[in-house]
């Protein structure tokens, strides 16, 4: 049996009857607050290197950071995808004095069953 608190069990007279019990609707701690944060590099300095800085759409990405930047580029993405979580920005200037990185890799051992190995590197 399903009990109403505004609609009596007796009633005689046929139609359709809505409540709506709200009582347990609002349960425990309120839900923690989500922030982005994007970490990139920018072409132009109007930004301060490693200062967090809100953003709110790609626009104003490209503004501090540069069009076509890196992080131009991931919040146009961002953006696309969720368009109302709060988000900062952390920009990287381009190191001069750094140089390529160069590796190998190589694979070793019997293959058993033929197969495709996924590689990110990055």
């Amino acid at each position: 049996m399903v009990s109403f608190n505004t609609i009596p069990v007796n009633i005689r007279v046929p139609g359709q009857y809505i409540e709506i019990d709200n009582t347990k609707a609002v349960r425990g701690l309120p839900g923690m607050p989500r922030k982005l944060l994007v970490i990139g590099q920018q072409l132009s300095s109007i930004v301060d290197e490693g200062t967090p800085t809100p953003i709110t759409h790609a626009d104003q990405a490209a503004e501090k950071f540069g069009y076509g930047s890196m992080l131009h580029q991931m919040f146009e993405k961002l953006r696309n995808a969720n368009d109302w979580q709060e988000a900062y920005a952390i920009p990287l200037n381009d190191e001069v004095s750094g140089t390529f990185a160069s590796g190998n890799v190589q694979f070793s051992g019997s293959s058993f069953a033929a197969g495709t190995i996924s590689l990110w590197i990055g």
